[in-house]
C-alpha cells in the first residue's frame, strides 16, 4: 500500500547499493505520512516541516541474487533508545514499518532513518541512511522556583529496574538494545512479537521461531511462562503475573558479560542465588541479537 501510494504520488527515494552484494538486490526505500490510504507528506519533506504524525516507511526489492536465501529487513530512526524493527522481505513481499514520533524519532529536530537488508547470518547486504530535517525544538521555559522539599518517603516500586551498577557493565554498543529489550519484554505488548528474532531463540533444547512464539505463548498463558524469565514475584495469584501485575512485586535485572560477543541478562527476586533463566544476547554483524534462554547459577554465597 505505502509503496504504491508513494510511487503514484510524488517522490521515490531510491537507495544505491551499500555493499558488494547490494547491487544485485536493487532495493528502494520510501517514507511518508499516510492519511486515508493516500500520501499526505513525502519524507524527507522538501520544506523541512514539523513531523508530529507517524511516518510509514517501506523497503522494496526488485530482484534477489539467490531466491533460496532468506533476507531480513531492518528499519530504525535515530531517537535515543529507538527500537530496531525487523521482518522478512522478498521481491514479492515488501517490508513496511510505521515509525512513531517520540518513540522512534524525535518530535522536533533533525534525525535519520536507517533502512537495511541482511541475510540469515546478520550480514548487512544493503543499507541506506535517510537524513530528515525538521524545525528545532523551542527553547525550554524558565524553571519554576523550587518548592519547599517535603519529607522524604520511600517511592513505591511500580516498575522493573536494573540493579545498581549493572548498566555500567554493558559495552557501550549493547546498552541501548538490551535496555530496549528489557522494557519491551516487561510489558509484553505486540512489539515483543513483531521484533522477535527471525532466526529464532533457542529456549532450552527447543528452537522457538517467530512463527511459533505467539502460539506457544497463548498455550502457556503468556510469554513469561514460555521463557521462564519472570520479572515479577510475590504475586497474590499465579495468574497475576500475566493479568494483574499490580498485585506483584518487580524484580531487579542483572547483566553478565560472558565475552565481547555474548551477554546474559536475567531477573531476580532479591534471593541470594539462582538458578535464573537468562536471556542470551550474541553480537552478530555488529548488532546484538537475542539468541537463547539458558539457566544461570552463580553458586551459593
Amino acid at each position: 500500500m505505502l509503496l504504491r501510494a508513494v510511487m503514484t504520488c510524488c517522490v521515490v527515494v531510491t537507495a544505491a547499493a551499500g555493499a558488494a552484494e547490494a547491487g544485485k538486490l536493487a532495493p528502494e526505500v520510501m517514507c511518508g505520512v499516510i492519511a486515508a490510504g493516500k500520501v499526505e507528506v513525502v519524507v524527507p519533506t522538501p520544506d523541512k516541516r514539523k513531523l508530529d504524525k507517524p511516518v510509514s516507511c517501506a523497503i522494496h526489492l526488485d530482484a534477489v541474487a539467490d531466491p533460496k536465501k532468506t533476507l531480513v529487513a531492518q528499519m530504525f530512526a535515530s531517537a535515543p533508545g529507538a527500537m530496531k524493527h525487523n521482518g522478512p522481505i522478498a521481491p514479492d513481499k515488501d517490508f513496511e514499518q510505521v515509525l512513531v514520533p517520540g518513540d522512534d524519532f524525535p518530535a522536533c529536530g533533525d534525525f535519520t532513518i536507517t533502512a537495511r537488508v541482511t541475510n540469515d547470518d546478520d550480514k548487512v547486504l544493503w543499507e541506506k541512511v535517510i537524513a530528515v530535517a525538521t524545525p528545532k525544538c523551542a527553547p525550554a521555559a524558565p524553571a519554576a522556583p523550587a518548592a519547599k522539599p517535603a519529607a522524604s518517603k520511600p517511592a513505591p516500586q511500580d516498575d522493573t529496574a536494573w540493579a545498581d551498577g549493572e548498566l555500567a557493565k554493558l559495552p557501550a554498543d549493547a546498552n541501548v538494545p538490551l535496555v530496549s529489550w528489557v522494557n519491551m519484554y516487561v510489558f509484553l505488548d505486540n512489539t515483543f512479537f513483531d521484533t522477535y528474532p527471525t532466526s529464532g531463540v533457542r529456549i532450552g533444547k527447543t528452537m522457538v521461531t517467530r512463527k511459533t512464539i505467539r502460539a506457544l505463548s497463548d498455550k502457556a498463558g503468556g510469554a513469561y511462562l514460555v521463557t521462564k524469565i519472570m520479572p515479577m514475584f510475590n504475586c497474590k495469584d499465579p495468574a497475576d503475573a500475566m493479568k494483574t501485575p499490580s498485585n506483584c512485586e518487580w524484580g531487579k535485572w542483572h547483566a553478565v558479560v560472558q565475552s565481547k560477543t555474548e551477554i546474559w541478562v536475567y531477573n531476580t527476586d532479591d534471593a541470594f542465588y539462582g538458578p535464573w533463566q537468562a536471556a542470551v544476547f550474541t553480537k552478530k554483524g555488529g548488532t546484538w541479537v537475542w539468541t537463547a534462554v539458558k539457566a544461570y547459577d552463580q553458586g551459593e554465597p
